[in-house]
């Protein structure tokens, strides 16, 4: 795992078996998954306490 900042750089680069995922469609899959109760309530809470979500938003 990374931060998501330094995955989207254009020079980060990954073997091919590995794939770059954000932290919230990470989030959304364990919520998906039934391992966390919320995403959103966890994404909330670390903005809470000083993290930077991207604003960005990715089709479900």
């Amino acid at each position: 795992m990374f931060e998501d900042h330094k995955i989207a750089r254009a020079s980060f680069l990954l073997p091919d078996n590995c794939r770059k995922v954000s932290t919230r469609v990470w989030l959304l899959f364990l919520e998906g998954k039934g391992w966390i109760d919320s995403a959103a309530e966890i994404e909330r809470a670390t903005i809470t306490n000083g993290r930077n979500f991207s604003r960005l938003r990715f089709p479900h």
